[in-house]
């Protein structure tokens, strides 16, 4: 079993576009072969925004707008990535694709995907990882067939969107939808809270792991006073 990765790159503004077009369809198309264990993608999106910009292993830089598809196949997911060559070219001929790189692991330490993330999260934590993310993949792909422009992570109060609902709602019911309850799921906010303080102190610096700590408690802070207001008056 290995694993190729192919690294896609455009301008930021074609991003989603590219993605919209491309991924859907492929990831049908990959799901669908015998030879391909899994197949995942992840895009970097506002990522790309970031001063200075993250690099990621391997030497990527990520400052514009880009997608990685990691295919793993068995033996391999060579003749899988060769089937996709034609579509990138018809993406290339609509001007939503300028480059990609194509990397089979056949060099380092790792000849697969789920060896990685076993190293990274250990065995049962990387067996599910490995599991999770072609799943969490086709639910951004289904995202992207519905919507014609990226939901906000969380957004603004409008009169007609009161809440206002964003992507945070499917944290949310994809909580919900698994049996958890309210309790359960601030725990699994504030364990993402401290994943995400923890990946900007490694790509950044301790300054910027404590800002988004620091963001997240003035915003649970405000919140604690405006139930405390709100029981005070109730009772009243």
């Amino acid at each position: 079993m290995r694993t190729t990765q192919v690294t896609f790159r455009m301008p930021l503004d074609a991003e989603r576009r590219f993605l919209r077009t491309y991924m859907p369809p492929a990831l049908d198309r990959l799901d669908a072969r015998d030879d391909v264990v899994s197949a995942y993608f992840w895009r970097f999106g506002d990522t790309a925004t970031h001063e200075p910009p993250v690099e990621l292993a391997g030497g990527t830089v990520v400052d514009g707008g880009g997608a990685i598809l990691v295919v793993t196949g068995e033996p391999d997911a060579a003749a899988a990535i060769d089937a996709e060559r034609p579509h990138w070219d018809r993406c290339r001929e609509r001007g939503l694709l300028e480059t990609v790189d194509v990397l089979p692991w056949t060099e380092g330490p790792y000849e697969n995907a789920r060896e990685k993330m076993v190293d990274g999260f250990g065995e049962r934590g990387g067996d599910l990882v490995f599991r999770l993310r072609p799943i969490i993949s086709r639910t951004t792909a289904d995202l992207l067939r519905e919507f014609e422009e990226d939901l906000p992570a969380v957004g603004e109060p409008t009169d007609a969107n009161p809440k206002p609902v964003g992507d945070w709602v499917l944290i949310h019911y994809l909580m919900k939808q698994n049996g958890h309850d309210w309790d359960d799921e601030v725990d699994a906010c504030c364990e993402a809270i401290a994943n995400r303080a923890q990946s900007l102190t490694h790509f950044y610096d301790e300054e910027r792991g404590r800002e988004s700590l620091d963001r997240a408690i003035e915003t649970l802070e405000a919140v604690r006073t405006e139930l405390l207001e709100t029981a005070g008056s109730s009772a009243e």
